[in-house]
């Protein structure tokens, strides 16, 4: 099997996190899952060329060009001012709920969005 390809189970205090290969559609194969079980947001990370709404995360000393032409791009979390606070993830959860109408007390201990 390729690597990262069988899969994988983390138990942590906030739960488990399951790792499952992907098919060739796999946004709407995670997208599927996610919805299944009852979330109500699913992140993903690595498909900059989705059609899906996007937060970029930078710090300004790793700037990355290829992310100059933006597609669905809704925030810009980073370093710099004007853009949500990178050393701050209660400040990007509180976007997301705000935007995606998700409502919920804030994760002050950083740990994301339920």
């Amino acid at each position: 099997a390729a690597a990262g390809a069988v899969p994988a189970m983390v138990a942590a205090a906030d739960g488990l996190h399951i790792q499952l290969p992907l098919a060739d559609e796999p946004i709407q194969q995670a997208r599927a899952a996610a919805f299944s079980t009852g979330a109500h947001l699913l992140l993903i990370e690595g498909f900059r060329g989705a059609d899906v709404d996007k937060i970029r995360v930078h710090r300004h000393v790793a700037e990355d060009p290829s992310w100059a032409t933006p597609q669905r791009i809704v925030a810009t979390a980073s370093d710099q001012p004007g853009d949500l606070d990178l050393n701050h993830p209660a400040q990007v959860a509180h976007f997301i709920r705000t935007r995606y109408g998700l409502g919920g007390p804030s994760n002050a201990g950083g740990g994301g969005v339920n």
